[in-house]
């Protein structure tokens, strides 16, 4: 019959002769890869890669968290709007046939870079200063109405601490 083994070594005891076929898959891999720095409120995909194996990859996240709003798919992509910054680890496990192997993953998610000046700007309407990933980001930290208003902007005052000084020009 058929047998599948996944060590080193098959030993076979035949009391007639039998015609034997040898098929070997290659081992499976999926080397560790720099994973790009994601910005909160902005589209993000990463996709991991796998050789050998029967050719045929399933994805899963194993251990830790990813940020909400992104996640593993089975496909082995990375996708999504992360809706919080931080460092997050964890470990992805793909399989393939009767293999699997374990992939660490760091994914670093930043604040976009965006200036005071600007964001007041936006919001009395002296022009959209803002992209639509920034208005989405001060939205998540804010009050989730899908648009950018004062609501957002105190959020994010208290989240970044930032402090409108005199010297801000009139916008």
């Amino acid at each position: 019959g058929d047998t599948t083994a996944s060590g080193d070594t098959l030993r076979l005891t035949m009391q007639r002769p039998y015609t034997l076929t040898a098929n070997f898959t290659p081992a499976l891999v999926a080397p560790a890869a720099s994973i790009p720095d994601a910005t909160m409120g902005a589209p993000y995909a990463h996709q991991f890669v796998a050789t050998g194996g029967t050719g045929a990859y399933l994805w899963q996240l194993l251990t830790g968290a990813l940020p909400r709003g992104v996640m593993l798919l089975t496909s082995g992509a990375l996708s999504g709007t992360p809706e919080e910054t931080g460092t997050f680890i964890a470990t992805g496990r793909v399989r393939s046939g009767s293999q699997t192997t374990e992939v660490p993953m760091v994914l670093r998610v930043v604040a976009p870079a965006v200036s005071l000046q600007a964001v007041l700007a936006h919001l009395v309407g002296a022009g959209d200063q803002l992209t639509a990933d920034e208005i989405r980001y001060f939205d998540i930290l804010g009050n989730g109405n899908r648009r950018l208003d004062v609501g957002d902007f105190a959020a994010w005052v208290e989240k970044t601490g930032v402090q409108p000084s005199a010297e801000i020009k009139a916008v």
